[in-house]
């Protein structure tokens, strides 16, 4: 299979939590793989997320 990503993705597999409706809703989930153009994550819970959030990852202390 070809790689169409411009961008590497990195695997990471770590937890990480899904902020949205400006702060007031959040849910858990799992950093698949990540990159400077976007992540892969998995849902634990079952939320509908909108297109509009903030993810953040504990272990890079990061928000995007």
């Amino acid at each position: 299979m070809n790689e169409r990503r411009l961008v590497e993705r990195v695997r990471q597999m770590t937890d990480a939590r899904i902020f949205f409706d400006h702060r007031k809703s959040s849910c858990s989930c799992l950093v698949v793989d990540i990159s400077t153009k976007g992540a892969r994550v998995r849902i634990t819970d079952k939320h509908r997320i909108p297109d509009d959030l903030e993810l953040y990852v504990p272990a890079r202390q990061k928000a995007f």
